[in-house]
């Protein structure tokens, strides 16, 4: 998620070039596999644990947040505060998932 914020910032400020196979298809591809695997592991967790403040819709919310914001991050010109959001509320999500394993460690 943090190469999204990453690589957003950086075409914000200076608009590159990219091919959509070499470039962008690679990096969006990693996003989705990563999410996928993510949801594999968290959904039963969240369903059999109950963590506070998280559900399964949450956690599904947060990967489209993420997929969504990798393929953005290759247009620096798209709206800054709609960007920030999901990235914002998907490093919430992530966070909340974190500290919820080290509550029950």
């Amino acid at each position: 998620m943090k190469k999204n914020w990453q690589k957003y910032l950086a075409n914000r400020e200076n608009q590159a070039e990219f091919d959509f196979y070499q470039d962008m298809k690679p990096f969006v591809d990693d996003a989705k596999e990563l999410a996928d695997t993510f949801l594999q592991e968290a959904i039963p967790w969240v369903n059999e644990v109950h963590p506070h403040y998280l559900t399964e819709m949450q956690l599904r919310q947060c990967c489209d947040n993420i997929q969504m914001t990798a393929v953005n991050a290759f247009n620096g010109k798209s709206f800054y505060k709609h960007f920030h959001d999901h990235y914002e509320s998907s490093k919430y999500t992530l966070e909340r998932v974190y500290r919820s394993l080290e509550e029950a460690d």
